[in-house]
This record gives C-alpha cells, sequence and structure tokens, in this order.
C-alpha cells in the first residue's frame, strides 16, 4: 500500500456517509479504507457522530414561502 494517502482518503469520508460515491467510488474508497487501520477508526468516529447526530435532530414541516424567504435573505448576504 505504498500510495495511501490517509488525508486524500479521508476528503471523502462525508462523500461516504452521505451516499454521493458513484457504485465504482464507493468499493474503491472502502477498499482502500480496510487497508489503514488509522483511517478506518477515523471513519468510524465521523459515522458514529453524524449516527449521534441523526438521532438527535428531528425533522420539522418549513412552508415554501419560508424556505423561499431564508434563501432571498442568504443571497442578499452573499453579494453584500
Amino acid at each position: 500500500m505504498g500510495n495511501h494517502d490517509c488525508s486524500k482518503l479521508l476528503s471523502k469520508v462525508f462523500l461516504a456517509l452521505d451516499g454521493a460515491l458513484t457504485v465504482d467510488e464507493e468499493k474503491q474508497f472502502l477498499d482502500e479504507l480496510t487497508q489503514c487501520s488509522w483511517c478506518l477508526e477515523q471513519f468510524n468516529i465521523e459515522k458514529s457522530f453524524k449516527g449521534f447526530l441523526c438521532d438527535k435532530i428531528q425533522k420539522k414541516f418549513v412552508k415554501p414561502e419560508a424556505v423561499a424567504e431564508i434563501k432571498a435573505r442568504i443571497r442578499q448576504m452573499a453579494l453584500a
């Protein structure tokens, strides 16, 4: 495993946890992840933390008008 780069692999952790990798990218990620115990430990920490947050967060319905208003304010702040 001479060309393994922990920082490069760990930059994909959130993409993997969010299901944003292609099937091939995910397979490559998991293959490389299992070859480095430090990277695997970091991945498991992030996975556990995300699971904890997801368990604590309650989804609320927000009216589309409120969402549009928030987005408009964000755009205004970005342009300021």
